[in-house]
């Protein structure tokens, strides 16, 4: 825009309008036939005009402008500067003024200059920039690995951002036919899954393991869950990001292989059907009809969170990963408030903030969810208030570069016209709401060798012809074609089915319970977080607390009292608060019950020579043993077994080395057991930005233990052995890859 302020008027003019098309609100609206009138009671809106019930009045014109008015009085005239000039920029034209109006304004926006998290995506979403988006994702490449991005906490493992370029590039590769890029995606898919099947693949839930970065500093999260145990929780966004990378990477093989070509992409070791059937089995909770955000707590008896992550979701139904009714049983039962999708749903206990990069995306995605499913009240819904939110966001500072650079564009390619690029060609699925009806035009659409013209007739997802250059044929544009060519596409002129969307807020989980347990482990004391402390003997209704043992859920009480059972095996038990029999919160942090003999301790000190100058304070430094690539970087031991069964083994270490090991602030460790490779122990550090907050700690006082690895063990005499484990420079730096341990713990969980 012209400047600051018009820019902002514009954009709150145009993205209300929209509302008008979409039919968002609650309120009541007409059709395009007569004259309309929306109201809600944020504005009244007619076909040309929006009262925003203060006195101003924004009304679009003819000549493409809009006009201003304060009480009547003509303020000022905008226009929208020119679109930018991009491989991927499009012309679109609706019938709607507004609406394309605000299509066009994010057409002036270039791509960015940088990488950011959020880029992958919207490549994904939007891989007609061609050669430009091939560069961004290069530049994150070094020696075959993808280079983390920089946060003020945590690094990969901790973070999972892998994934994501994974499936930007397959999409690119898709629109392009680059051979260069399919080169690159066969060595980093080689290099990075090579890796995180070794570190971050748990075995027991079939899952990758670590959190994408909102979640990772979303204040919602409990403070017990630390570093630790962020890289042990395995997150619905990060797998069904992989799942639709692999799935991309085999239809790309798969399509070659029918040509008898040769992807050259490599075989891996994480296959996309069985990390799918984990997905299903471990993260889908059918009584409330969606996904769990997360699975959380110690491996193998981790508790599925019973909140959505709705940019998780949003990928899968886009992707295409739930089964038909599956996704149609998501979006129904998703909340669509009028403000927009929520990043979680319900949301977390705290978070309260403006929406971040996160939440922006996800409402970029559910419009395009609400089409694959064909579910027309969510689509309205959704876009609409995707519409509101990128008012709000540019309201709230007006020189503020948007949170995602073009969703509405993105809306018009991947919902409008539902086009999916494989390697053979693009494929059509169109989807229109009943709010956007008339014809729609995209052009100077670049693919490949081909500028393109797309044209839409209609409304709802029932194809009545497709035609290419005036021949009809099915909905697919081959690859082979060069040019410029029209594609025009009828819908049937069918009622569109009616549907089911919860127009409701999501509202929020509650906090984890407070709990004390006595000092023999067995009896505690349980206040449900809703209502801190109370006197009562009983919760009042509506507040309960739900038992998990060893992450089964075991019981749902309302007393404040518990006692565990005397268990002759180390047994983990924490509460959850159930809020208005509706919302299960977060737990509290699990309380390991040992009895005598379940558990083998070995001091590291006794083991080597112990002490280190990092810490000052030499009776503690004494303590802890020192390793990294020169210092013990093999450490061997043996211990006594008594009694078979399987053990949980995992270390005892210094957790506020971050302060040291500020590159990427995580170590890696091999555990061997009687000369057999048994997992990868991570030691993620903790950083200042921790600390921080709780300045009554000092980092020398800040210990954790490290994700545990489950052997089976038979009495007598074994060898375990800790090396030092070096992956590539670009996860873990080689200098920094130090730990700090005093003991190793061997926990015997099972008979």
């Amino acid at each position: 825009m012209r400047n600051t302020s018009t820019k902002a008027l514009l954009t709150v003019a145009l993205a209300t309008a929209v509302m008008l098309l979409c039919s968002a609100c609650g309120g009541e609206g007409g059709n395009y036939g007569g004259k309309p009138v929306f109201h809600c009671p944020l504005y009244d809106l007619t076909p040309d005009s929006i009262d925003l019930r203060t006195g101003v009045v924004l009304r679009a014109m003819p000549d493409s402008t809009l006009q201003v008015r304060v009480e009547g009085n003509l303020l000022r005239t905008l226009r929208p500067d020119p679109p930018v000039e991009s491989r991927g920029a499009f012309s679109f034209s609706s019938g709607m003024p507004l609406f394309d109006l605000l299509v066009a304004e994010e057409q002036s926006r270039p791509l960015p200059e940088t990488y950011s998290p959020l880029l992958p995506y919207e490549l994904w979403l939007n891989p007609f920039v061609g050669a430009e988006g091939n560069a961004l994702l290069t530049s994150r490449v070094k020696h075959g690995y993808l280079v983390p991005q920089e946060t003020r906490r945590y690094g990969w493992p901790v973070i999972n951002e892998n994934p994501q370029w994974l499936l930007a590039a397959c999409e690119l590769y898709n629109n392009t036919a680059d051979p260069r890029l399919l080169r690159r995606i066969g060595e980093v898919a080689e290099n990075v899954i090579g890796e995180e099947c070794r570190v971050a693949l748990d075995s027991a839930t079939g899952l990758v393991t670590g959190v994408p970065r909102y979640l990772a500093m979303a204040r919602g999260v409990p403070a017990w869950m630390g570093p630790t145990q962020l890289s042990g929780a395995a997150s619905l966004t990060v797998n069904v990001t992989y799942w639709a990378a692999l799935q991309a990477m085999n239809d790309i093989t798969s399509t070659m292989a029918k040509r008898n070509e040769k992807s050259h992409l490599p075989d891996l070791p994480l296959d996309a059907d069985t990390l799918l059937r984990s997905i299903h089995r471990r993260l889908w909770l059918p009584n409330i009809g969606c996904f769990s955000a997360m699975l959380y707590g110690n491996s193998p008896s981790q508790i599925p969170l019973h909140a959505a992550d709705n940019l998780g979701q949003g990928v899968a139904v886009v992707a295409g990963m739930p089964l038909e009714g599956m996704s149609r049983a998501l979006v129904a039962k998703t909340s669509f408030p009028y403000s927009g999708v929520t990043l979680f749903s319900p949301r977390l206990g705290a978070w309260k903030e403006d929406p971040s990069q996160a939440e922006a995306l996800a409402r970029t995605l559910w419009p395009i969810a609400a089409a694959r499913t064909g579910n027309d009240k969510a689509y309205n819904a959704s876009l609409g208030a995707l519409v509101y939110g990128i008012c709000n966001d540019i309201l709230a500072d007006g020189a503020r570069q948007p949170l995602v650079r073009q969703p509405l564009s993105t809306v018009v390619l991947r919902g409008f016209f539902g086009i999916a690029a494989s390697t053979d060609g693009l494929y059509f699925s169109p989807c229109v709401p009943s709010g956007m009806p008339g014809t729609k035009t995209v052009s100077r659409l670049h693919y490949r060798r081909c500028e393109l013209t797309l044209t839409l007739h209609g409304v709802g997802n029932t194809v009545q012809s497709f035609a290419i250059d005036g021949k009809e044929t099915a909905p697919f544009f081959p690859a082979s074609l060069e040019g410029r060519h029209r594609i025009d596409i009828t819908l049937a002129p069918d009622p569109i089915p009616s549907s089911q969307a919860s127009i409701t807020e999501p509202g929020y989980l509650p906090a984890p319970p407070q709990v004390e347990w006595n000092g023999e482990g067995l009896l505690a004391t349980v206040v449900p977080s809703a209502l801190g402390a109370v006197n009562a003997e009983e919760t009042p209704m509506g507040e309960q607390s739900m038992l998990y043992i060893n992450g089964t859920l075991t019981d749902v009480f309302s007393s404040r009292s518990y006692e565990l059972f005397k268990s002759t095996l180390a047994t983990t038990v924490q509460f959850a608060t159930v809020a208005d029999s509706r919302w299960i919160g977060f737990t509290d942090q699990p309380h390991t019950y040992i009895p005598q003999g379940s558990c083998i301790t070995v001091n590291l000190a006794q083991v080597v020579k112990g002490g280190t100058k990092i810490i000052q304070d030499k009776r503690l430094a004494a303590r802890f043993v020192e390793s990294d690539r020169w210092k013990n970087a093999r450490i061997a031991m043996e211990v006594e077994v008594a009694k078979e069964g399987t053990y949980s083994i995992d270390v005892h270490y210094l957790q506020g080395l971050g302060i040291v090991n500020s590159r990427r602030r995580t170590a890696l460790r091999t555990l061997e057991v009687d000369d057999v490779r048994r997992g990868v122990l991570v030691f993620p550090q903790l950083s200042a930005s921790d600390w921080e907050s709780d300045s009554s700690r000092d980092w020398q006082t800040r210990t954790a233990f490290t994700n545990p690895l489950r052997v089976h063990l038979t009495p007598g005499r074994h060898k375990l052995r800790l090396l030092f484990y070096q992956p590539s420079p670009v996860y873990v730096d080689p200098l920094s890859n130090m730990v700090l341990a005093d003991f190793v713990r061997l926990l015997r969980v099972e008979e």
